[in-house]
């Protein structure tokens, strides 16, 4: 939330000024989850793809908060028609489209792969037309065939960079035949951008089955079983990884991630402290849960469909997030969790709401005009003065809300007070009066 660059949304994500506020919501919700999509796959293990999505969802978030509604979004742009030129050009890869290393191509190589139907080919066929990099040792045609599967992988990769994902599967399917890991898992994540999640499911089973050594075909899996809430399933696919990687925290911390998703944190906390009181020294495993703990506590920010955009919508959701990043921040400090953790953290800052100041001056007024009259000889009028006195001191005092329930009430055009008996009955004098104004 605190920038310290001043960013230009517009020409970051490609939008118009002339775009209405409606528009730019729908775009922007399409980088959200864009950007959700790619977190689900990325490898645990690769830091800088993970900072880089962190630090975009940061960008996407606060230009939602900045042009997803109509007074922030011209309060933003006399800031931005204030700027520099040269203060605001600050670049963002809006494809938010990084795959994982091409060293799994060199990783997941095996000579007694199992044989795995890809296609609906007879499965005589495709053996016939399967070759292994040990023929090509045996032909001395090792680096040609290297160069050739590097080449298709590039390919493939361009066409997911580019958002062709149904080129990017047609590519990778000429993979197969090579018997590397790499098309199982960019197919996969191919079919899981598209919105097909069972076949990504599907592909990723015969892919742990054909590479039974490839840490990143099984975790790749159990995250889609998970996302897709097959709780079942994933949780047997994590006791066979558990059994089969055993010095692997990775799957260890995504059991965690499993309780969590299901919303089972007492399970999740009970599951860090077993592990953490075994091996009390293992970073990598602090690293991964505290990556797994930040993506849940982004599922915190809801879609609020009056809104059409993510904010964060409820007391509950809020408190959960801030006692996650609690954890996360506990259990392993780096930039990204510091930064999380700070975030959630100024939601909690409590603000007095702007909307409600001309109505305190009104009931101020109108407790000052009751007590005069009471000077004047109209001594009933002493109730009036001190029930509206009392009015300003009830509205001051419910208007002054943390952070996160002013921008909900803000994005939702709905103020909530908790539904507070005393503050109901301090606005019964304005609802009173705004019947008649609507009439």
């Amino acid at each position: 939330m605190n920038q310290k660059k001043f960013y230009d949304y517009y020409s970051i994500f490609g939008l118009s000024r002339a775009m209405s506020t409606s528009d730019i919501k729908k775009q922007m919700r399409t980088y959200m989850e864009e950007n959700r999509k790619q977190r689900v796959g990325v490898n645990r293990n690769n830091t800088e793809i993970l900072e880089k999505l962190n630090a975009d969802q940061d960008i996407i978030r606060n230009a939602q908060m900045a042009l997803c509604y109509d007074e922030a979004r011209k309060k933003y742009d006399k800031e931005l028609d204030s700027m520099p030129k040269a203060s605001i050009i600050v670049s963002i890869d809006t494809n938010l489209t990084l795959l994982d290393s091409e060293e799994i191509l060199h990783d997941t190589v095996v000579n007694d792969v199992q044989e795995v139907s890809t296609t609906n080919e007879p499965e005589e066929k495709q053996s016939k037309d399967v070759k292994s990099l040990e023929d090509a040792k045996q032909d001395d045609q090792k680096k040609e065939l290297e160069v050739l599967i590097l080449g298709i992988a590039k390919e493939a990769k361009k066409y997911f960079y580019k958002k062709e994902y149904n080129n990017c599967i047609a590519t990778a399917k000429k993979l197969f035949e090579y018997n590397v890991a790499f098309p199982f898992i960019i197919i996969a994540k191919s079919y899981f951008m598209l919105g097909e999640y069972s076949e990504a499911a599907e592909l990723l089973a015969k892919g742990c089955k054909a590479f039974s050594n490839s840490v990143d075909l099984r975790w790749l899996y159990i995250r889609y079983l998970i996302q897709m809430e097959r709780y079942s399933e994933a949780q047997q696919a994590l006791n066979e990884a558990k059994n089969v990687f055993v010095e692997n925290s990775l799957f260890y911390a995504e059991q965690v991630y499993l309780y969590l998703y299901a919303d089972r944190d007492d399970l999740a906390i009970d599951e860090i402290k077993k592990y953490i009181t075994q091996k009390p020294t293992d970073l990598q495993y602090r690293k991964y849960l505290s990556d797994n703990i930040i993506d849940i506590s982004n599922m915190c920010y809801v879609y609020d469909q009056e809104a059409e955009m993510h904010i964060i919508a409820d007391k509950d959701d809020y408190e959960r997030c801030y006692n996650l990043l609690s954890i996360s921040n506990q259990l392993y400090q780096n930039k990204t969790t510091l930064s999380k953790y700070e975030d959630i953290k100024a939601f909690s800052t409590k603000y007095h709401d702007k909307n409600t100041r001309i109505l305190q001056i009104i009931y101020g007024l109108i407790a000052l005009a009751s007590l005069y009259a009471v000077f004047e000889g109209a001594y009933p009028m002493i109730i009036v003065a001190i029930i509206f006195a009392l009015f300003v001191f009830i509205v001051r005092k419910y208007s002054f809300r943390p952070l996160w329930q002013i921008y909900r009430d803000k994005y939702r055009g709905i103020p909530e007070y908790e539904d507070s008996i005393v503050y109901m009955i301090a606005m019964i004098p304005r609802d009173f009066v705004s019947s008649f104004i609507v009439k």
